[in-house]
């Protein structure tokens, strides 16, 4: 959703998209590693609290990504396009499926299901759609003061990703957790897809209407990307 506004409020479509294509190749490989090293990115000490050690992670990694986002962009002349990004990053993703994927493992315990409504409108719940809030308001705020290339960034920004796996690293059990890295290197192949077909969707769009039907545009896309749950083995 950050993506399909970034490229809509930011000028040049194109641009934008172009821009988030590296950065989300950045953004798998940063939650790859954060997940396979979580011990070590960064080091901390056993005794830190659950709390602490969930902020420590997630300030260590979002730096990194800073780091990262701002180098692809900066260097985005000069890097290859969308079809050699995804090609690459479709052979890093079968490499790793083929030399380290996990063996499905039988659930030692059937996971508590929480409403839908409860959990957002839980305290945790709340700030995280506040937070989705703030990320918007910013994202146009930027859209209209920066060039396109820095509104694509900062649409790529996978601090909802980059939250939830922080959370899992210090709820969930060492085993469980790992097993996600498997299969986190096939978004950026589905994000550099999705980005691809609705800048060009947007930059056909007529110019009377433009915003309210490139969100039009938006949800119908990603209503066609999305996918019923499949139903539990009998």
């Amino acid at each position: 959703i950050l993506n399909g506004i970034g490229i809509l409020t930011g000028g040049d479509p194109l641009a934008v998209a172009n821009s988030i294509y590296a950065v989300v190749v950045v953004n798998g490989i940063l939650l790859f590693m954060a997940i396979r090293f979580v011990e070590a990115l960064p080091p901390l000490p056993a005794d830190l609290s659950a709390n602490a050690k969930l902020a420590a992670r997630l300030i260590v990694w979002t730096l990194l990504w800073a780091a990262g986002a701002w180098s692809v962009v900066n260097w985005r002349d000069s890097l290859p396009g969308a079809a050699a990004l995804i090609t690459a990053q479709c052979v890093l993703a079968a490499l790793v499926a083929a030399l380290a994927w996990r063996a499905p493992r039988k659930a030692d315990r059937v996971p508590e299901r929480v409403p839908f409504l409860a959990f957002w409108l839980s305290p945790a719940g709340r700030a995280r759609l506040a937070l989705f809030t703030l990320c918007c308001i910013a994202l146009l705020v930027a859209a209209n003061s920066w060039e396109s290339k820095w509104v694509g960034m900062l649409s790529a920004l996978p601090l909802p990703g980059l939250f939830a796996v922080a959370t899992l690293s210090v709820l969930e059990a060492r085993k469980d957790f790992a097993v996600i890295g498997d299969s986190v290197l096939f978004g950026p192949i589905f994000v550099i897809a999705f980005n691809w077909t609705y800048a060009h969707i947007v930059l056909r769009l007529p110019a009377a209407g433009h915003t309210l039907l490139g969100l039009a545009a938006l949800v119908l896309l990603l209503a066609c990307k999305s996918e019923p749950e499949p139903p539990p083995p009998p």
